[in-house]
């Protein structure tokens, strides 16, 4: 999820350019997936700007390979806490 992407060290102006970036799409089609994930209650966009509002929600939509990138990420962050 765009949440745990972590951002380059170009710093784009707004979080839909950031999305934008680290997806490779246009920003257009994050302006359209903002707008159906504000509709669904899991976020607000406005102006570039999401704020998350329901990450449980948002998890339950994500594909598959979230939990997948995601339990595998934090396991590496528990291993360099053990370190």
């Amino acid at each position: 999820m765009i949440i745990n992407i972590i951002i380059s060290s170009i710093a784009p102006e707004t979080d839909s350019d950031r999305a934008k970036f680290s997806l490779g799409v246009r920003r257009e089609s994050i302006t359209v997936i903002a707008k159906k994930l504000q509709e669904e209650g899991m976020i607000n966009y406005s102006r570039g700007q999401i704020q998350l509002k329901c990450r449980e929600k948002l998890e339950i939509h994500a594909c598959e390979c979230y939990s997948i990138v995601k339990n595998e990420s934090d396991r590496w962050v528990i291993d360099a806490k053990a370190a």
